[in-house]
């Protein structure tokens, strides 16, 4: 007869997931909202999450459509026009944009914010005044090279109307940047466009205690496969694309994003492969969540589960 075996799996629990996840989720943990002419990835987020907000609106869909007026909790916020007519910007918190940044010690890397601008000069006109912003170009220059941000891999091309992206962006290469704002646990901040307009109100979050985490069965028999799920919103950063994690099961249980590529290649910098002391990763230490499952395993002694080093990291 065979045996038993408990395996105790240790698990980050830190916050929701929300945008790609919300079919699974209840409503308080983060789901996307929109009015008749504007969209937000997600009405519940936190942690460096960064918030996708879109205008969609005919009337302003033309390549000679002015910039709309849109706000988040009361400061101005600068839209993109992308080639689909529609109008986008990108949020999140200053303080973690900034933690994270200083962390991410080989740039382009990770979760790389981008460059952080005191003085933004490649946008005509004015930022709102409390926005703190990250670009992806090298320098905060009008003209500038291709940057290093890794927090939004997928952002929809901007227009080229009467200026690149119809608000004065002065180099492609600045496209995307964030807006970042002072954000505290708690926080409920309403995005408006338009006068008389509903607003969307959006809640930056305390994420702790509240990640998802589940198997696809009670028990498995031997050399099958373990199909978990792991819903946490400070896994799910980038809105536009899928965000890919590298969990470290040696014991120091630290959660890594994007050493590997979507192809399962080891990611490198400067041809070299990336170390990964030097990029800003999650520690297991912060509300760790023990999991026991059971696995069949054969005669005493036979392990249950096997780990192999996979020679890459």
């Amino acid at each position: 007869m065979e045996n038993q075996a408990r395996v105790q799996i240790v698990v980050l629990a830190v916050m929701v997931s929300a945008s790609c996840l919300a079919t699974f989720l209840p409503d308080a943990q983060g789901m996307p909202k929109e009015t008749e002419n504007l969209y937000v990835s997600s009405d519940v987020f936190g942690g460096p999450m960064v918030l996708e907000i879109i205008v969609r609106d005919d009337a302003i869909s033309g390549a000679d459509a002015a910039e709309p007026d849109v706000t988040f909790d009361g400061s101005s916020l600068r839209m993109t026009q992308g080639t689909d007519g529609h109008w986008y910007a990108y949020v999140a918190d200053t303080s973690l944009a900034r933690i994270i940044d200083d962390a991410t010690k080989i740039a382009g890397t990770g979760m790389d914010f981008g460059v952080e601008c005191d003085d933004p000069g490649f946008l005509d006109g004015s930022f709102g005044e409390s926005a703190v912003v990250f670009t992806s170009g090298a320098t905060c220059d009008s003209s500038t090279g291709p940057g290093f941000m890794q927090m939004i891999r997928a952002p929809k091309s901007p227009m080229s109307g009467a200026t690149l992206g119809n608000n004065g962006l002065g180099d492609i290469q600045h496209w995307p940047f964030i807006q970042t704002f002072e954000m505290t646990a708690g926080d409920q901040m309403g995005i408006a466009y338009g006068a008389g307009a509903p607003d969307i109100v959006v809640t930056y979050n305390d994420p702790a205690g509240d990640s998802a985490f589940e198997f696809d069965r009670e028990s498995y028999p031997r050399d099958s496969d373990v199909r978990m799920t792991i819903r946490d919103m400070q896994l799910n950063v980038d809105p536009t694309s899928e965000d890919l994690w590298t969990f470290d099961v040696d014991g120091s249980g630290e959660i890594y994003r994007r050493l590997f590529d979507g192809m399962g290649n080891l990611v490198k910098t400067d041809k070299e492969d990336i170390d990964p002391g030097q990029i800003y990763h999650y520690g297991a230490i912060n509300g760790a969540k023990v999991y026991d499952m059971v696995l069949v395993s054969g005669p005493p002694g036979t392990d249950a589960i096997r780990t192999v080093d996979n020679s890459l990291q």
